[in-house]
């Protein structure tokens, strides 16, 4: 349940803070309060490493450890999409202690396509970056993109 130490939301700095409860629990007194009180939200048995650990209370933003807790919004990304060349973003996931974002560029107005090979954005905390060669081929393959290619023995 909750933590004893004081957690600050990241983004707005609130210390009005969620906890998320994953797994099973009990039909416990002390729990009830917490969820009615909003101090604790059920999630359910099954942890993906996207998972929050928290949500602000006051912002509603989730944060913590599972999701690598991120100063940046999908705003900022965009625009240091933008900034380099790129006309969208699509979020693939959490990848090696970062958010990973596939940059997208559109072929036209109604459509968006990957640049050649694709080109990853990587997020962790404040930063903001392209992903090198190596990065984004093992990224495309971590995400299991990479398994379509494969020729059948």
């Amino acid at each position: 349940m909750t933590t004893h130490k004081k957690i600050k939301c990241p983004y707005c700095g609130s210390e009005r803070i969620a906890e998320y409860l994953y797994g099973l629990y009990g039909d416990d007194d002390e729990l009830m309060k917490a969820i009615e009180e909003g101090e604790v939200i059920l999630a359910g048995c099954i942890i993906t490493p996207n998972d929050p650990d928290y949500r602000c209370r006051d912002c509603g933003k989730d944060f913590g450890v599972n999701i690598n807790t991120m100063l940046v919004s999908d705003e900022e990304v965009l625009t240091f999409a933008k900034e380099n060349g790129f006309a969208g973003i699509k979020y693939e996931g959490a990848w090696c202690g970062y958010h990973a974002y596939e940059a997208l560029r559109a072929t036209n107005s109604n459509e968006i396509a990957n640049v050649g090979f694709p080109q990853y954005i990587l997020v962790n905390l404040d930063e903001i970056r392209l992903a090198d060669d190596q990065e984004g081929h093992q990224i495309f393959w971590d995400f299991g993109y990479g398994e379509e290619d494969e020729e059948e023995v």
